[in-house]
């Protein structure tokens, strides 16, 4: 008998020990947001700068035991570029906790967050909800014959409605994505009282994070570069200070088979436009027969991209 009261009182001791135990964790979620094509953090954009306070002062009073990151880019770019830039933006961030505090830290994922854009997009009220969200949850992120890719996610959502879904998607769900997220683990301190951080609102689809998963495991695994058919569009890799213009060199071929030498320049800005400049010269002659064959002349042109798909360069 007094085994038995011994047993149960042990056993008492140890659900209230560990009930004790578990009280004195806790985790506090905050994400930093991002310009597009940009993995410096910048503390006047969004709320950024009260997310950053907050997580100061939760690091600065000892309460934090370790941190898990992880970090997302807009899927507007190549898919390896977007992952390129998800990982500087983690490791941004990462950079940032280690200046406040020395707390042990691990990144976890860096890639477009497909299941986050699911989420924002189906409890939205476009009216293409349905299309969206099926390409998103059934279709792999690359679609394979065999080893030839021959479709993906991001071209069957960007041939949607000729491209005016993506277009809208691009302004309206896009700027969500580009985060960088931390979870930080306290000892349990008492931080009710000061203003909770902005969190993502993330409740996780379990289907479709597992589809997701399966499909990059089953797919990106098979090729090490992008199909063919990848609109070439990016966002710029992190350490570029910002900056976000795409540059073409160019030449008029025609113009370079009748001995007119030419040479242009084109930059991409504000999404949808360029602005080129062109020089042609041609300084042959015949002194001979008095004849001279010069040619100059230049340009300077201002363009607007219309295209069934969004413009090559969003910025």
């Amino acid at each position: 008998m007094r085994f038995i009261l011994a047993l149960v009182i042990g056993s008492l001791f140890l659900i209230t020990h560990a009930r004790e135990v578990e009280t004195r964790c806790d985790t506090v979620r905050a994400c930093v947001m991002f310009r597009q094509g940009v993995a410096e953090i910048d503390s006047g954009f969004s709320a950024n700068r009260q997310v950053l306070d907050k997580i100061r002062r939760v690091l600065e009073n000892g309460s934090a035991k370790r941190v898990l990151i992880r970090a997302s880019a807009s899927p507007e770019g190549r898919s390896d570029s977007n992952k390129i830039l998800a990982r500087h933006r983690a490791d941004a961030l990462t950079a940032y906790l280690a200046g406040i505090a020395p707390v042990p830290s691990e990144i976890s994922d860096c890639d477009t967050d497909w299941s986050l854009l699911y989420e924002k997009v189906a409890v939205s009220d476009y009216g293409w909800i349905r299309e969206v969200c099926d390409i998103i949850k059934n279709t792999p992120v690359w679609v394979f014959e065999g080893r030839r890719v021959v479709d993906s996610r991001k071209r069957r959502l960007m041939r949607l409605d000729r491209g005016n879904i993506w277009n809208e998607m691009a302004f309206g769900f896009f700027p969500s994505l580009r985060y960088a997220e931390c979870c930080i683990v306290t000892d349990g301190t008492d931080i009710s009282g000061e203003t909770p951080l902005p969190v993502q609102d993330k409740k996780v689809d379990k289907g479709l994070i597992a589809e997701t998963n399966k499909s990059e495991t089953d797919t990106c695994a098979a090729t090490s570069h992008e199909p063919a058919f990848e609109t070439p569009t990016y966002e710029a890799i992190a350490g570029e200070k910002g900056s976000k213009v795409f540059v073409a060199l160019k030449t008029n071929m025609l113009y370079d088979a009748a001995l007119v030498p030419n040479i242009g320049l084109e930059v991409a800005f504000a999404g949808s436009w360029s602005l080129s400049a062109d020089w042609m010269y041609a300084w042959w002659s015949n002194n001979a027969s008095h004849r001279f064959w010069r040619v100059s002349g230049g340009e300077v042109e201002l363009r607007k991209w219309l295209s069934i798909y969004p413009p090559p360069i969003f910025i």
